[in-house]
């Protein structure tokens, strides 16, 4: 992962290099606790998944990104309310 941003309820990670697979996203919070995962299709094209966090309590999380082909992904981000 090069990036994340924030926007608003929005979450996003962009990924350099192009995926064109599957891949799951988790998200954990600072104890470790899953808080969040998805499954996704990549197109090549849209490396950048916008991942709604409204729901997130204030804190610091991590995100994980495993594609089919086992490549990982991770990321920490902090939301603030």
């Amino acid at each position: 992962m090069e990036r994340s941003q924030k926007w608003g309820r929005f979450f996003c990670i962009e990924i350099i290099e192009k995926i064109v697979d599957t891949y799951n996203i988790s998200i954990y919070n600072q104890v470790g606790q899953l808080v969040y995962t998805s499954q996704q299709v990549a197109d090549g094209d849209n490396n950048s998944p916008r991942i709604n966090i409204e729901k997130l309590q204030t804190g610091i999380y991590f995100a994980k990104i495993v594609t089919s082909s086992t490549k990982v992904y991770q990321s920490k981000f902090e939301v603030i309310r």
